[in-house]
């Protein structure tokens, strides 16, 4: 299902000018999609947004459970978030992957901002997307950028 999304929706783009120029990034990511493409993006993100309403519920109830003293309860919560965490993870990875492996073969790869360490709580996730800006500005192939921003976003 991911492959079919992202080989028929992301990688869906405005034609070149005449002059073959490359869009900006609003361009190549935020083009209007065919009614039936638009239908599929649209499934698709309704349920990864249900996932993510679901596991938001369940962490925060384990978390309250925890402050309140509710082990038991708390550690119920957890194991639900846990599952939700998978249940999420493995499109997510699989979309990756396939962004990836297509973004290898493209003629034209869409165009990337750098990630913006504020969008990102953990130290660690911060860090990467701190060195992500720097060499988004070094690397000079707009595929190398593509290439490293998807690395990063897959290891956080």
């Amino acid at each position: 299902m991911q492959g079919g999304f992202f080989g028929a929706i992301v990688f869906w783009r405005k034609k070149r000018n005449s002059r073959g120029s490359r869009g900006s990034v609003q361009e190549d990511w935020a083009a209007w999609l065919p009614q039936h493409k638009q239908r599929f993006y649209d499934s698709v993100v309704r349920e990864w947004e249900d996932a993510y309403a679901v596991l938001s519920v369940a962490l925060n109830e384990a978390l309250s459970y925890r402050a309140q003293g509710e082990l038991v309860r708390a550690r119920e919560g957890a194991e639900i978030a846990g599952a939700v965490v998978n249940r999420l993870g493995e499109p997510l990875l699989a979309a990756y992957m396939t962004l990836e492996l297509r973004g290898r073969h493209l003629p034209a790869v869409p165009a990337v901002n750098p990630l913006n360490p504020e969008f990102f709580r953990g130290e660690t996730a911060q860090q990467n997307a701190a060195w992500n800006q720097l060499l988004h500005r070094i690397l000079f192939g707009s595929r190398s950028r593509y290439l490293h921003k998807l690395r990063v976003l897959e290891s956080t």
